[in-house]
């Protein structure tokens, strides 16, 4: 079972995110680089999807456990 908390806490560079792009969900490693804000793929073959591009793209939540049995935990953060 996963679980979503509230939480306050900034999201830094290289945490695993829950993303809705485009109303779509997805986990990706968020990335802040110079003033720029991306996701990157865990998948080399796919790109990285700069959120300054995205008009319904927001992050709601980050990855905080991941237990033995595969189950994830996550933190639920409301930001754009």
């Amino acid at each position: 079972m996963t679980q979503v908390e509230d939480i306050h806490s900034e999201i830094r560079t290289g945490n695993i995110v829950a993303a809705l792009i485009d109303g779509e969900a997805t986990l990706k490693i968020f990335i802040r680089d110079k003033g720029t804000i991306y996701l990157k793929p865990e998948n080399q073959n796919y790109k990285d999807i700069p959120l300054g591009e995205r008009d319904y793209a927001s992050i709601i939540g980050k990855l905080t456990s991941l237990e033995n049995n595969g189950q994830a935990r996550f933190k639920e953060k409301n930001c754009q």
